[in-house]
């Protein structure tokens, strides 16, 4: 696998059609979405392409990073796409620490804020 063990990775496939190859799937590639991947939802497709989006990350194995451009069949499912994949790259991402305690703006705040 490529990345980070804990981080998700995309594979993909040259079409719908060379997914499946002998009852075992063959992707074309892999992607690291970790906690550095950069998504570009509305990458420059072409004329072939025009619902095309870009991740830009770096494995461990990478040298350097990696821009992989993907193309969708539509406007709605490269919308699709980019949601879960955005999703995915927060999901490696440290949560905030809930340091901060709430500071009543004024006694009667502070009343309320105790009931």
């Amino acid at each position: 696998s490529r990345g980070d063990e804990t981080a998700p990775t995309l594979a993909y496939y040259e079409s719908a059609d060379t997914a499946q190859a002998g009852g075992q799937a063959v992707a074309k590639g892999l992607v690291a979405l970790n906690k550095d991947a950069l998504l570009v939802p509305a990458a420059a497709g072409d004329k072939v392409h025009p619902h095309a989006f870009s991740i830009t990350s770096q494995a461990e194995e990478d040298a350097s990073p990696v821009t992989t451009l993907l193309a969708a069949a539509s406007e709605e499912e490269r919308t699709r796409w980019v949601t879960a994949i955005a999703r995915a790259i927060r999901s490696c991402q440290p949560q905030p620490e809930r340091t901060a305690k709430f500071q009543p703006a004024s006694k009667e705040e502070a009343v309320l804020y105790q009931k």
